[in-house]
């Protein structure tokens, strides 16, 4: 819901946009042809100009202010752990976390968690075996600007390998009786997920 309002915001920007060039170049084109004695064409054509930078800079400050989507996966395994992967990157650089990453254009958050979860680890299960958890959306949960991320859980057997890559140093399996500190709220939806898992069985 949130991608679809921040697409139809930019989307206005930009066809109000799109419509202010137009007037200008109309403006300018009529305030050329009418140079003597026409300030009402000129005064139409700086008019038009104003809005089209005006329109630049909200559009571009939307851009700047809208939410950026991600999608995270907890995966527990049926010996009681939960997979995870060392950042190799900023922020929480060498911190634990759970697989997962932006949503690319065209693609869908169960789509993005399916592809991050077999980039970063090399676990590769299908959309359908994935369970949605739940949105974390709140202000200020991700230092680099507006983060909202879909969770969502599998589970494997018992003896799933796992190797880190793209941009993960490491993938490990840890209790979930001795997790490591997490990086962003991840402890929170490990265990939302661990609700999740028993209410589902």
């Amino acid at each position: 819901m949130i991608a679809l309002v921040r697409t139809r915001t930019l989307r206005a920007l930009r066809d109000e946009l799109t419509a202010a060039q137009s007037e200008t170049t109309a403006a300018r084109t009529e305030s050329e042809q009418h140079q003597q004695g026409h300030q009402l064409a000129t005064d139409s054509a700086i008019r038009a100009e104003t809005c089209v930078e005006e329109l630049r800079t909200a559009l571009a400050q939307a851009v700047t202010d809208s939410a950026r989507l991600t999608a995270d996966v907890v995966v527990f395994d049926s010996a009681g752990r939960v997979l995870l992967i060392e950042r190799g990157w900023a922020p929480f650089e060498g911190c634990w976390a759970l697989p997962g990453g932006h949503v690319d254009p065209g693609e869908t958050s169960l789509e993005a968690a399916v592809r991050e979860l077999a980039e970063e680890t090399g676990v590769r299960v299908a959309a359908g075996d994935l369970t949605r958890i739940d949105v974390w959306d709140q202000p200020g949960r991700d230092p680099r600007g507006r983060y909202v991320t879909i969770a969502y859980l599998a589970t494997v057997p018992q003896g799933t390998t796992a190797q880190a890559g793209d941009d993960a140093r490491a993938a490990r399996w840890w209790p979930l009786t001795d997790l490591p500190e997490l990086a962003f709220d991840h402890a929170d939806i490990i265990r939302a997920a661990r609700k999740t898992e028993l209410e589902g069985r």
